[in-house]
C-alpha cells in the first residue's frame, strides 16, 4: 500500500491511476502485447490507454459482429491512433463442422461508420463474401489508405473503385497460398489507371499474360516493385518497354523465364537492386549475358537448384560490385576459374565480390571447389549453408579461411563432425554459430569451441531446421563451457604460452582440449 497522506491510505492500482496519462504511456510502451491484454483489464483509464496506443488490428467475422452490435462504441473512439487494419472471415468454434462466418457489409458498415484518416494499411485478403459496395465503403473510411491487400476473390470490376483512391500507392493483388483467378489481362489495364502505384504485388495471378504485362508496365512510370512470382509470365513483356525506376523484381516460380528473356529484362531496368529469380530457367550462360546490365544489383537470387560455375562466378565479379546479398545452390568452380574470377574484378578495389555481407547456399547437391573461391570478399560477413551434401567438413574448413565472419548458420549437417567444426575456432569476428540438423555435434563440443574461440559469444543447437523454437543455447557463462576454458588454460599452460586465451598462440592447448572428444 502507497497513500498520498497518512490518513488517506490507498491500493497500489489507484496509485498507479493517480500517475498523468504521458508516465502511462511510457510505461505501456515497454509491455508487450500480452502484458497489454492484462493491463486493460485493470480500469476503464488502463483500457482506454491501452487502446490508444493500440496501431495494429486484426478483427474476425466473430469480432465484426460483436462490434456491430447498437451498444458497442464506435471502433474509431476506442481506437485512436490505428494505422493497420486487417479483415478475415472466421470459423465457428467446432473444428471442420463448424460452419463458415463472413464478413458481410451490413456488419461493416455499422463497425466502421465514421472516416478514419489515420489508418494507412487495409487488408481484405481473407474476405471472400466482400461485395464492390463493401469495398468502395472501407475506401471511403480510410480517405488516406496508402497500402490495400485486395480480396482473393477480386475482379477487375471490383477494381473500378480502387482507381479512384489516388493516395494508395503499394497495391497487393496476389497471394502466398493460392492461385488468383480474377486478375486477367482485363483486371490489369484497370490497374494501369493507377499511375501513382509504386509497389505491386501479382503473385500467383495465373490468368494474366505478358501481353496484359507489358500494357500495364508501360503505364506505371512511377513503380518502384514488382512481385510476379509464381506466374505463367516468361517476362518478355518486361523488356518490351524500359522501365528507370523499377529497383526490385520477384519472379520466383516462374518457370518460363529463362535464359533467353533475362538479358532482355536487365536491359530494360537499369535501375534494378534486388532480383529474384529462384526456381525459374536461369543457368549460367543466362547469368554471363544479363551480368553486364547488373551493376547497380544490391541482392540476387537464384535459388536452390542453381549451380554456379566459373563463367557465372567471373561474370558477377566482373559487373556486380555493388552485390550485397547471393542466394544460390552451390560452388562447382575450378581453381582456374577461382584465379579468373579475381583477376576480372574491377581495377582499383578488392577482388572477388568487394561489397558481399551474406551468403546463402545449399541444396541436395555438393559442392565443389569451394575452396577455391573463398574468401569471396573483405566484408562478408554471414554465411548460410544447408543440406547434407553441403554442410560437410569440407566447406566448414573452405569458410574458415573467411576472416570477416561474424555469423555462420548450418542446417543439414548429418555428417558433420567435431573435428570439422573445429578449423572455426580460428575466425576472429564470429559471435553467433546456430546449427540445425547436426547430430553429432554434442553440447560440449560446442562448449569447447565456445571456449576456444577468441570472440565466440553463442552456439546454439537445435535438432532440426524444421524445428521453430529455441534451440540449446551454449554461452561464455555455460558451466560446460567454464570447464573447456579451464582445460584450455591448463593446456596452454602445459605447452608454455602465456596468453591462454588467444587461440593462434594456444594452438596446442586447443587440439588438446578436442583430443579428449569421445
Amino acid at each position: 500500500r502507497v497513500s498520498r497522506m497518512a490518513s488517506e491510505p490507498v491500493c497500489l492500482v489507484q496509485a498507479l491511476c493517480l500517475l498523468p496519462d504521458d508516465l502511462h504511456n511510457h510505461v505501456l510502451e515497454t509491455l508487450n502485447s500480452e502484458e497489454k491484454r492484462v493491463v486493460r483489464c485493470v480500469s476503464r483509464r488502463a483500457r482506454k490507454l491501452v487502446n490508444r496506443l493500440v496501431t495494429d488490428l486484426r478483427l474476425n467475422s466473430e469480432a465484426i459482429d460483436y462490434l456491430s452490435q447498437p451498444w458497442q462504441k464506435p471502433l474509431h473512439s476506442r481506437f485512436g491512433s490505428l494505422q493497420s487494419i486487417t479483415l478475415a472471415d472466421g470459423q465457428e468454434a467446432g473444428g471442420q463442422d463448424g460452419f463458415l462466418q463472413v464478413v458481410g457489409d451490413i456488419e461493416l458498415e455499422a463497425v466502421f461508420n465514421q472516416q478514419m484518416p489515420t489508418v494507412r494499411h487495409l487488408s481484405l485478403k481473407r474476405t471472400a463474401f466482400l461485395s464492390p459496395a463493401g469495398t468502395t465503403h472501407m475506401l471511403h473510411i480510410f480517405p488516406n489508405l496508402a497500402s490495400l491487400a485486395a480480396s482473393r476473390w477480386v475482379t477487375a470490376s471490383s477494381l473500378l473503385d480502387v482507381t479512384r483512391a489516388t493516395s494508395i500507392t503499394h497495391l497487393d493483388l496476389g497471394d502466398a497460398e493460392v492461385d488468383i483467378l480474377g486478375v486477367d489481362n482485363c483486371a490489369l489495364s484497370v490497374v494501369a489507371r493507377c499511375v501513382q502505384l509504386k509497389s505491386l504485388s501479382l503473385q500467383r495471378c495465373v490468368a494474366m499474360t505478358d501481353a496484359g504485362l507489358a500494357t500495364l508496365m508501360a503505364s506505371l512510370p512511377n513503380l518502384t516493385t514488382l512481385n510476379i512470382s509464381a506466374t505463367r509470365v516468361n517476362g518478355s513483356g518486361l523488356a518490351a518497354t524500359p522501365h528507370p525506376a523499377l529497383t526490385t523484381l520477384d519472379a520466383c516460380g516462374c518457370p518460363g523465364l529463362g535464359d533467353s528473356q533475362l538479358p532482355g529484362i536487365a536491359a530494360a531496368l537499369p535501375r534494378l537492386a534486388t532480383l529474384r529469380v529462384a526456381a525459374c530457367s536461369v543457368t549460367n550462360a543466362g547469368l554471363v549475358a544479363a551480368a553486364p546490365h547488373l551493376s547497380k544489383l544490391t541482392e540476387l537470387d537464384l535459388g536452390p537448384q542453381f549451380e554456379v560455375s566459373d563463367a557465372g562466378l567471373r561474370a558477377l565479379a566482373a559487373s556486380a560490385a555493388s552485390l550485397n546479398t547471393l542466394t544460390l545452390g552451390n560452388f562447382n568452380v575450378s581453381a582456374v576459374g577461382a584465379a579468373a574470377a579475381a583477376a576480372a574484378s574491377v581495377p582499383g578495389r578488392p577482388r572477388g565480390l568487394p561489397a558481399l555481407r551474406q551468403l546463402k547456399f545449399g541444396g541436395a547437391f555438393a559442392n565443389r571447389g569451394l575452396r577455391h573461391v573463398v574468401p569471396l570478399g573483405p566484408q562478408l560477413a554471414r554465411v548460410q549453408a544447408w543440406g547434407f551434401e553441403t554442410v560437410v567438413d569440407t566447406t566448414v574448413a573452405a569458410l574458415a579461411r573467411q576472416t570477416s565472419l561474424e555469423v555462420v548458420e548450418l542446417s543439414g549437417g548429418y555428417t558433420l563432425t567435431c573435428a570439422g567444426l573445429r578449423g572455426l575456432a580460428v575466425l576472429p569476428r564470429l559471435h553467433t554459430l546456430l546449427l540445425s540438423g547436426c547430430p553429432l555435434i554434442q553440447e560440449v563440443d560446442a562448449a569447447r569451441l565456445v571456449a576456444a574461440s577468441p570472440a565466440l559469444r553463442l552456439v546454439e543447437l537445435r535438432k532440426s531446421s524444421h524445428d521453430t523454437g529455441k534451440g540449446v543455447a551454449i554461452s561464455r557463462c555455460h558451466p560446460l563451457v567454464m570447464e573447456a576454458a579451464a582445460e584450455l588454460a591448463a593446456a596452454a599452460a602445459a605447452a608454455g604460452v602465456a596468453e591462454a586465451g588467444a587461440v593462434a598462440a594456444a594452438a596446442g592447448g586447443l587440439v588438446a582440449v578436442f583430443a579428449q572428444e569421445p
